[in-house]
């Protein structure tokens, strides 16, 4: 729980200490391409699995749903996809061939950078995919007013014990940042050129208590399978 808070304080410094510029139109997600330019030239992609940060403590149940749910999405759209267990499998061969340990505080960080990028490059000659989809899961900095958050597409309101809203007791308008998760989506080409790239809010980390934020239990996460299922849809909705 320390690991998570000191995580969370560490996003709301770097967000309350930056410039940050928000995109105003879904057209932004594409870069440098058009959206029926991508639709057209990169019809076959593979999915790479998820990869959630490590504080989130996001299981793997929780993961297959979501890698899923954008399988889904992306077949709606028109696209042939392959799914991230293609690349898993790829990953779990290098593995074996590495020696890689999978337990905590085992993995050496130059074999991991290693299995990546080989298993990247295997994938690409057994596979003629015109592009790759990765999927991160982060934590960011969600403004709030009045006890209600808005980021990446998504909106929710904020859990709070003690007094209720700030504005009933200091008699205005309050509003800042919130530590919340995120799925972010982009598209690759064979020479790794960024083509897309947009977000779909989870859900807040934080709660409300009294005057101050705090951290919500990790055992809290990862519950609500409907904002799950939906952070998919607000991810690819430029397509």
């Amino acid at each position: 729980m320390k690991q998570l808070k000191s995580y969370l304080s560490c996003v709301l410094m770097l967000l309350f200490s930056a410039n940050l510029s928000y995109a105003e139109s879904s057209k932004d997600a594409f870069i440098n391409i058009k959206k029926s330019a991508l639709k057209k030239e990169y019809h076959h992609l593979a999915v790479a699995p998820l990869d959630a940060a490590a504080d989130l403590k996001m299981p793997d149940s929780v993961k297959s749903m979501l890698e899923q749910e954008v399988v889904k999405r992306l077949k709606k759209e028109g696209f042939k996809v392959l799914p991230p267990q293609i690349m898993q499998d790829i990953r779990q061969q290098m593995n074996s061939l590495v020696g890689l340990a999978h337990q905590a505080g085992e993995e050496d960080p130059k074999k991991l950078a290693a299995v990546l990028d080989h298993s990247y490059r295997e994938l690409l000659l057994r596979h003629k995919v015109d592009g790759i989809v990765s999927l991160r899961v982060r934590a960011v900095g969600a403004p709030f007013m009045n006890d209600k958050a808005e980021w990446d597409g998504a909106s929710q309101k904020i859990a709070h014990k003690g007094d209720g809203l700030m504005k009933f007791i200091t008699g205005k308008s309050y509003g800042g940042t919130i530590a919340a998760s995120t799925l972010k989506v982009s598209i690759w080409d064979r020479r790794e050129t960024l083509l897309y790239s947009w977000g779909g809010g989870i859900e807040v980390l934080m709660q409300r208590n009294a005057k101050t934020l705090e951290q919500i239990p990790t055992s809290e996460f990862w519950q609500d399978e409907k904002r799950i299922k939906n952070s998919a849809k607000l991810a690819l909705s430029p397509l």
